[in-house]
């Protein structure tokens, strides 16, 4: 099932029919782009992967039907936080000591704040910032990936627009 949001949908005299993906030489391809950034993103922050949908957007691809794969493809997939540290934990030390030395209105004062903390902490600036937000969605890396082929993504694609209209419908009418 997909967000309502990614819901598409053909509207006509009164009706409302999911508008299936076709297996069309786009189609595939679109999917098939995305499966390889999948494939080939072991290891990246799941930002990464979501800049190879935006890119396929830019190319004028439909925004609902590349959000949708990427979706599908993100269920098919394990991340994780890989900080060794807990961020939460280091967010509540930087809150901490900008409390006791009040708000940094410079970048200097952040830099500041930010390597007190690192060493107390006995690690970098640099690695204080790249851990203190370690856990949320964007900065999460992809671990695996159960590949599927272009022809099965378009297919739980269809499958999952059917489901998010059944889901929202109050009346179904079958036609044999």
């Amino acid at each position: 099932m997909l967000p309502s949001n990614l819901l598409t949908v053909w509207r006509r005299k009164g009706t409302i029919q999911p508008r299936y993906a076709k297996p069309s030489t786009e189609n595939l391809q679109v999917a098939n782009k995305l499966i390889d950034a999948y494939k080939h993103g072991i290891g990246k922050k799941k930002n990464i992967l979501k800049k190879v949908a935006d890119t396929l957007e830019d190319e004028g691809y439909d925004y609902h039907f590349v959000r949708s794969l990427s979706l599908l493809l993100d269920r098919r997939s394990v991340f994780k936080c890989t900080s060794q540290t807990d961020p939460a934990a280091l967010r509540q030390k930087i809150f901490e000591a900008t409390g006791k030395t009040g708000p940094s209105t410079s970048l200097k004062q952040r830099t500041s704040i930010i390597e007190k903390v690192a060493d107390h902490l006995k690690m970098s600036g640099e690695e204080l910032e790249e851990a203190m937000y370690a856990d949320l969605e964007s900065e999460l890396i992809l671990r695996e990936f159960k590949t599927v082929s272009a022809q099965d993504l378009l297919d739980k694609y269809n499958l999952s627009l059917a489901q998010t209209l059944l889901f929202d419908s109050t009346e179904l009418r079958f036609t044999v």
